[in-house]
């Protein structure tokens, strides 16, 4: 349940690429996924989708309202950065 999350008050709740595979597979999973990601926002906690390495998973995400993710479908790891933080004053 949410016990855990009011008790913590997390900033973000990490949701791990296990999670969404089995939410990918079983209709209940999924739900569960729906029903804690709902409890987590009613509680101001960010959902934040790590380890995405699959473009379904990463689909899966949006479709569940995760704007916060990570991994390799979105960019793999590159030898050098290739966002130029000095347009931002750094």
């Amino acid at each position: 349940g949410d016990g855990l999350l009011r008790a913590l008050h997390p900033a973000y709740l990490l949701i791990g690429p296990e999670q969404l595979a089995h939410a990918l597979e079983t209709a209940v999973t999924r739900d569960a996924l729906i029903a804690q990601l709902r409890a987590a926002r009613e509680l101001g906690v960010r959902p934040l989708a790590i380890g995405l390495d699959d473009p379904a998973r990463l689909a899966l995400a949006w479709q569940l309202g995760i704007d916060l993710v990570q991994g390799d479908a979105v960019s793999p790891p590159l030898a050098q950065p290739s966002f130029d933080f000095g347009l931002f004053g750094g």
